[in-house]
């Protein structure tokens, strides 16, 4: 009766949401949302767009939802008390399929979506990793063992591979949907964790010569089945290497230390280095904008105020972004990289969100202010011209750069953090 009651109250509830959201009803500009809510402890995905239109996509009473990704579907996993695992996949007609996922695990990394399949990557049990696919055509489920013991596994962005890594310092590449390994040449000395390209199968790692001063940059191309290396600056004994590839995967960012001086660019297409020095100055990168043509990247010496700058690798050009009383803490460019997003603190760690035209950046429209100083801890997402926002536990959305802030989720239920994702429909 209690689970029957909860179940109407939710059903209530959407349907309130639903009308209220129409208030502020515009034309959608074709891209989806989807977060997950926290329903009385329980994880529940939901469907939104831009014109105020919310759907429920899962019920609460199916588990606590651990992991979805989407694609033309959403697939997400949700787990029961007993560690059971239930895949979903719900198209964007707004249908529901369930899969019987027999496969129990402890937690669920990752979800890949491919046209034609499925897969999970998960931690059994047995502590050991566990890899099953789900074949949307046939109707299979498809589990792949790893056979590194101890493995981290993560899957390429095209799920064609599966990669395990493993304490050592050895790993291993997975053809998928079979087993097939592929053999590629280890490395020694490895200062950073392995990591795939966002947009080719490609991934690198940081390797270093016997003394570990010498590092070089080592990337395999499975599509290729080549490697290349790259060097890289000497470093002092101890220290921190960290590496990201860009949003578009042309570069990988490479810098040294808890707060660096320098940031080292390596276009993994043509090979250049560009290196972005600021003697006595922490440099942190940001964003890039579409096809990674420019880089939003912080910079600040001691406790001064940091200030933002837009470069572009390719012509050195380099551009201050300032906004007036306010320093900017985080900062991101629209799709068409016309505009830049930013959310900034100012006095009274008054936090407050503006947007900005490219690339003068001498026109800043505020979005949205508040006090609590919480904000600048949030996430922001362009969707097309419209921006979108996660604050408080709400998902928040301004339909283009001139207006004000709605409320995109319910007000009852707070959303699950860095749970939002904006996909073009």
């Amino acid at each position: 009766m209690k689970k029957l009651f909860r179940t109407l109250t939710v059903m209530l509830l959407c349907a309130l949401w639903l009308v209220s959201t129409a208030a502020f009803a515009q034309t959608s500009s074709g891209h989806v949302i989807y977060y997950l809510l926290d329903v009385d402890g329980i994880h529940q995905l939901v469907r939104a767009t831009l014109d105020g239109l919310q759907t429920p996509i899962s019920e609460t009473q199916q588990g606590s939802v651990v992991a979805y990704d989407i694609g033309d579907v959403a697939a997400y996993v949700t787990r029961t008390p007993q560690a059971q695992l239930t895949l979903y996949l719900a198209p964007l007609d707004g249908t529901l399929q369930a899969t019987s996922v027999t496969t129990a695990a402890n937690q669920v990394f990752d979800v890949v979506l491919t046209p034609n399949a499925v897969y999970v990557n998960a931690e059994g049990l047995d502590g050991l990793p566990v890899l099953y696919g789900y074949d949307r055509a046939l109707n299979l489920v498809m589990t792949r063992p790893v056979a590194l013991s101890g493995a981290i596994q993560t899957l390429s962005p095209s799920a064609e591979w599966a990669l395990a890594t493993h304490p050592s310092g050895q790993f291993g590449v997975y053809a998928l949907p079979s087993t097939e390994r592929a053999s590629f040449e280890m490395v020694a000395n490895g200062l950073t964790q392995l990591s795939w390209s966002p947009i080719v199968d490609q991934l690198q790692v940081v390797g270093s010569d016997s003394s570990g001063t010498q590092p070089f940059l080592y990337l395999i191309d499975l599509d290729l089945a080549m490697t290349r290396q790259f060097p890289l600056p000497s470093l002092v004994p101890g220290v921190t290497v960290q590496t990201a590839w860009s949003d578009h995967g042309r570069y990988i960012e490479y810098t040294v230390g808890g707060t660096s001086d320098r940031v080292l660019l390596t276009d993994v297409t043509t090979g250049i280095q560009t290196e972005l020095a600021e003697p006595g100055f922490a440099i942190a990168p940001l964003s890039w904008s579409a096809g990674d043509e420019w880089l939003l990247y912080l910079v600040q010496i001691g406790t001064s105020t940091p200030e933002l700058f837009a470069f572009n690798p390719m012509t050195a050009a380099r551009i201050p972004v300032r906004v007036p009383g306010a320093q900017i803490v985080s900062a991101a460019w629209s799709p068409d990289t016309a505009a830049i997003a930013a959310v900034t603190v100012g006095l009274n760690n008054t936090v407050t969100v503006y947007t900005a035209l490219a690339p003068m950046f001498d026109v800043w429209i505020p979005l949205f202010t508040t006090d609590d100083g919480r904000f600048s801890q949030a996430s922001v997402y362009w969707a097309g011209n419209a921006l979108v926002f996660e604050h408080d536990s709400a998902a928040l959305v301004a339909l283009s750069p001139t207006n004000t802030l709605d409320r995109l989720s319910p007000p009852l239920y707070p959303i699950v953090t860095d749970s939002i994702r904006v996909i073009a429909n």
